[in-house]
């Protein structure tokens, strides 16, 4: 991602003014341009829009999945565009204007080397200052600091019907939080180290 520092301080009226479809967020106001996603970014992408997509059609009060660019206006220094956004049916009149002001019920951010900064840390920042609905609150006392999706390997069936795997190691953080994990429940049966 490249930071535009032609102004020390933008605010969400400036970001406002920006050509419609321009590659930009508002992060602490500082205006990040990011180029554009990398194929697997966008195939991972297609196939969690699929699958939420898929899911949430199936509710009784099935709500909002929202593809990029769309911007969520959180505060005058801070509008993002996530890879995915989710609106709770009953929260939809509540957030949804022109725009989205205010926190989703869930977004996905697929990180890339280009926005790993941001995402992991700023924007998680804000996203929890500002309520985006967290799922493992209660894994905090193990040693979580932060949400995301780990998968050591992930494989499925994408939309054509082709196969489709994606693999990565455990990082030490969610290797240590799975230690605690398996030491408090004893009991436990199933491996969860990595191989």
């Amino acid at each position: 991602m490249l930071t535009v520092e032609k102004k020390k301080k933008y605010t969400a009226e400036d970001y406002m003014m920006l050509e419609e479809g321009a590659p930009f967020q508002l992060v602490e106001n500082n205006l990040v341009m990011s180029p554009s996603p990398s194929l697997i970014h966008q195939l991972i992408l297609g196939e969690f829009y699929d699958a939420i997509k898929a899911f949430v059609k199936q509710q009784k009060n099935p709500g909002l999945v929202i593809l990029p660019p769309m911007d969520i206006y959180f505060d005058e220094d801070n509008v993002y565009q996530p890879d995915l956004i989710y609106i709770s049916q009953d929260r939809i009149t509540q957030i949804v204007k022109d725009r989205i002001e205010g926190a989703p019920d869930m977004v996905i951010e697929i990180l890339s080397p280009s926005n790993a900064y941001y995402d992991l840390r700023q924007k998680k920042d804000i996203y929890q200052k500002y309520g985006v609905k967290e799922c493992n609150t209660a894994l905090k006392e193990f040693g979580l600091r932060r949400m995301f999706l780990h998968a050591h390997s992930l494989s499925f069936v994408n939309s054509k019907g082709e196969p489709f795997s994606v693999s990565a190691p455990l990082d030490a953080e969610l290797q240590g939080v799975l230690d605690k994990l398996n030491a408090a429940t004893p009991s436990r049966q199933r491996k969860t180290r990595a191989t």
